[in-house]
């Protein structure tokens, strides 16, 4: 089968022109090259940046997410709305091909002072900057300019490869900017020769983050980016205007890719199915899909077409699994999710067909949990807030997209295209359930109460004039926050 890569240019151009600066970064499996010495592999990241043409993306229209009994216990009904709000701003995203990333604003970061003067993270803010990772994009500040190669001829000379990983979804050339805030870098000692070329804002003003940046950004950004994405009292409206036109590009009909389908995907089903008229930030479903409860396991008519061309699936549906139930270690009857695949056998311009698919899922696809994760390495005391499923969700199915021996000669085998299959490993997005904490840093011993600081909590607000919410439900209160509280650094 030829290359498709070809193909994936031109889809940025199909509906309209750029008009602002702008990029977007692709996240993948970690290539062999991406060693933690040239900034890679830090806490908390689930790939490495790719290529387009090596992108990852979902390739089902429906995700079905649920809260497993820690959260519940942890956060809440509160928390529950607060990730359900975080859906709601993705299902009501237009399809891919509708949309236009110009419609959307370069910053969507907002300041409760209330919440920042309790030292407060914004719970659907994170989870919204999760899924968004979760859906095949990375932090554009962190990878507009990346490494590639450190050589060491002697103990004191270091040569460097720096390469951009950012890329305007208009043209899909490689970008400095992002939601237009220009970039260059400066290349650093991060650890024990370890390196990293951390990028620099030449913007006099704030830069714009991405929200991907939120989920993604490990730290190893300009400093200025680094202290708003961990400010504290900080919460997002929406999305910005390079992690839509990122989606644009992944799930548009135009981004064709050789796929399978998704792990446990057959023919559907004879048995009816309960069906789920709407779901958790949904607004009901297309005629075309379907999510329901069955009662177990049904008898299939006929076979499936796995492995064939795939366009984007244009729109992604998010639904709650439990439809109520907050106790979900697994479903107590199988959630039955049906679709149209449309794919084609004999090529890109071939002719593309449809047929209807089942999932049968004994737990969601995206499951929201909470627990002590620790603290972060090398040697520090800071509370990991959020850990999420690593690489074990990426299918790649690079070699499926080029010829016999295509690649004879290179470095490295292709990184992609591929797939982020939950069917096989749900993806599990565990959140910190630490209280009110304390930090001491200090050289000596002698270190007191009265000479730490509030690391963060949990807190749910907006930009409105209601209290915010505040994480254990139940176990904390403003009044109790207000009393212990101490500022230190953001």
């Amino acid at each position: 089968m030829k290359f498709l890569s070809k193909k994936l240019a031109a889809v940025a151009l199909a509906a309209f022109m750029p008009t602002a600066s702008q990029a977007f970064t692709l996240v993948g499996p970690t290539a062999p090259w991406m060693t933690a010495d040239l900034g890679y592999l830090q806490a908390g990241d689930i790939g490495g940046p790719v290529t387009p043409g090596e992108q990852y993306r979902v390739n089902q229209p429906v995700l079905v997410y649920g809260f497993d009994q820690t959260f519940v216990e942890f956060f809440g009904q509160p928390g529950i709305q607060a990730v359900e709000a975080a859906m709601q701003i993705l299902n009501d995203l237009p399809p891919a091909s509708e949309l236009n990333p110009s419609d959307y604003p370069v910053t969507t970061a907002r300041i409760n002072h209330t919440a920042r003067r309790l030292r407060l993270w914004d719970l659907k803010s994170t989870v919204l900057a999760e899924v968004v990772a979760q859906l095949g994009l990375s932090s554009p500040e962190r990878y507009t300019w990346t490494l590639r190669k450190v050589n060491r001829p002697n103990d004191v000379v270091r040569n460097f490869l720096t390469l951009r990983r950012n890329y305007d979804p208009f043209t899909i050339l490689p970008s400095s900017f992002v939601n237009e805030t220009l970039y260059t870098y400066r290349i650093g000692l991060i650890g024990d020769d370890e390196w990293d070329a951390t990028e620099i804002s030449l913007d006099p003003n704030e830069p714009n983050m991405s929200v991907a940046g939120y989920a993604a950004s490990g730290g190893l950004v300009d400093d200025r980016v680094a202290r708003i994405m961990n400010s504290r009292g900080v919460f997002l409206t929406g999305l910005t205007r390079d992690d839509v036109g990122g989606l644009r590009f992944l799930y548009h009909p135009g981004t064709v890719a050789v796929e399978t389908l998704p792990t446990g995907a057959t023919a559907k089903s004879i048995s009816p199915v309960e069906v789920i008229s709407s779901g958790g930030g949904g607004n009901g479903w297309i005629p075309s899909y379907g999510v329901g409860f069955g009662g177990g396991t049904n008898a299939v008519v006929g076979t499936v077409v796995n492995q064939a061309v795939r366009r984007g699936v244009d729109k992604i549906r998010f639904v709650r699994g439990d439809v109520g139930n907050p106790l979900l270690a697994s479903f107590k009857r199988p959630v039955v999710v049906r679709y149209t695949d449309t794919y084609s056998t004999n090529g890109v311009a071939g002719n593309f067909r449809s047929q209807t698919v089942e999932r049968q899922l004994t737990t969601p696809d995206i499951i929201f949990s909470a627990g002590d994760l620790g603290t972060a390495d090398p040697g520090q005391a800071v509370p990991i807030a959020i850990r999420r499923t690593v690489g074990q969700t990426f299918v790649n199915n690079g070699g499926l997209n080029t010829m016999n021996n295509a690649t004879t000669g290179s470095e490295v085998a292709p990184l992609g295209p591929g797939t982020i299959d939950p069917g096989g490993t749900p993806i599990v997005i565990n959140i910190a359930r630490l209280g009110l904490h304390e930090l001491n840093s200090n050289a000596t011993d002698n270190l007191t109460e009265e000479q730490g600081w509030t690391s963060f909590m949990w807190g749910s607000y907006d930009g409105g004039t209601n209290a915010p919410i505040v994480y254990p439900i139940g176990r904390a209160n403003l009044r109790m926050i207000e009393s212990i509280v101490r500022n230190g650094g953001n």
